[in-house]
């Protein structure tokens, strides 16, 4: 070999070995930003549920457990390149994959439409629980029982659609970040070559580890009464909940 091909040979490993280092770099950037804005996130979810007991029933109970699991999944980043060891067999791999798909993503999806279908059902029942008294003293009286009980109508069909909107929001960036890495693992089970150091998977596992951070910020722009719960939590000024007897005083 000539002296100029080894050193073009030489030229071509070190531009290959700084492409890599760099994108090492650029992943172990991604990876850390996305873990502080994790532990952060979800943190601060869990404090001011904790703190506000206005947020403590089912709905924010579920929505805190969600946020305690990517709390931890944000204190731990795996490598996912252990994930293309030598298989034994073609049978142990299909196995696990599909075991890998189904507990990492389609009873996570299952799981969600199911609280959230029960939800909906609750939060619908407990709208029908405000009901107005059969007897009045006056016709004053019927009017102001009336008024009442449009106004408190009004207020639970907001609060209804706000948690079921924020919930829809959540569930749709869920399937949105894990769809694309657990089907493309999904099909290196069954045979397709993956690239586990290739542009396509690592977009797949910078998107899923997305999922972590993404809940919180989606409270805090959406979630009415999480916003009411953070400023109870930060600031002076305490904004007063809706008191259904202070307006049947005020009518």
């Amino acid at each position: 070999m000539s002296n100029s091909s080894y050193q073009s040979s030489f030229d071509e490993e070190d531009q290959n070995q700084q492409s890599t280092d760099l994108a090492n770099t650029i992943l172990t950037t991604i990876y850390i930003i996305f873990t502080i804005l994790g532990i952060v996130g979800n943190g601060l979810v869990l404090f001011v549920i904790a703190r506000i007991k206005d947020l403590q029933d089912v709905t924010n109970l579920f929505i805190a457990n969600q946020s305690l699991i990517d709390f931890m999944t944000s204190c731990k980043v795996e490598d996912e390149k252990c994930l293309g060891f030598l298989w034994p067999d073609e049978v142990t791999k299909i196995g696990i994959v599909l075991t890998t798909y189904f507990l990492e993503f389609l009873l996570p999806v299952c799981t969600m439409v199911y609280v959230y279908a029960r939800i909906l059902l609750e939060l619908r029942r407990s709208s029908k629980q405000f009901s107005l008294p059969s007897s009045a003293s006056s016709a004053s009286a019927v009017t102001k029982t009336k008024d009442l009980g449009r106004i408190a109508t009004d207020y639970r069909s907001t609060a209804r659609k706000n948690i079921i909107k924020t919930l829809a929001t959540v569930s749709i960036c869920f399937v949105i970040c894990m769809s694309l890495n657990q089907h493309i693992y999904l099909a290196y089970g069954f045979g397709v070559y993956l690239n586990f150091g290739g542009p396509m998977y690592i977009t797949s596992v910078v998107m899923a580890f997305g999922n972590i951070w993404i809940n919180p910020l989606i409270y805090t722009f959406q979630y009415e009464r999480f916003q009411k719960g953070v400023k109870k939590v930060f600031c002076r000024a305490q904004p007063q909940p809706f008191n259904v007897n202070s307006v049947s005083k005020s009518l």
